[in-house]
C-alpha cells in the first residue's frame, strides 16, 4: 500500500476514492473516523488515500489530476546566462584588485 493523498478534508478524500474505484483502481481511506473523536489530536492532514496495488499509480495520477488534486512538483529554474558585460565588469575588478595589491606590497 502506498498512501498517495493526505488531506484533513473526509470529503475530499471520499470523492477521490470513489473516482479511484469508477476508474478501476482500489483505494482506501484512513483517519476519517478517528479525524473527528474528541481528545485524539490530528494532524492537518491525518485522513489518507491510499493505494491498493503500486501499479496503479500512473492510473491514480491521471485519476487525481482529472479531480484538480494533483499538486505539481517544483521544478527549479533554469540557470541564466551571464551578461557577457557583467562578466567582463567583474574580471576587470578582479585585475584590478590584484593589481592594488600587488603594488601596495600586500
Amino acid at each position: 500500500m502506498q498512501c498517495i493523498y493526505s488531506t484533513s478534508d473526509a470529503q475530499v478524500a471520499r470523492r477521490l476514492a470513489a473516482a479511484l474505484s469508477q476508474a478501476g483502481v482500489e483505494s482506501h481511506v484512513s483517519g476519517e473516523h478517528v479525524a473527528g473523536t474528541p481528545g485524539i489530536h490530528r494532524t492537518p492532514a491525518a485522513i489518507g488515500v491510499w493505494l491498493m496495488r503500486a501499479d496503479d499509480l500512473p492510473k491514480a495520477r491521471s485519476v487525481m489530476a482529472a479531480e484538480g488534486l494533483l499538486v505539481p512538483e517544483p521544478r527549479p529554474e533554469p540557470l541564466k546566462r551571464v551578461s557577457p558585460v557583467l562578466l567582463i565588469f567583474g574580471i576587470a575588478a578582479v585585475l584590478v584588485a590584484v593589481v592594488i595589491l600587488l603594488a601596495t606590497g600586500r
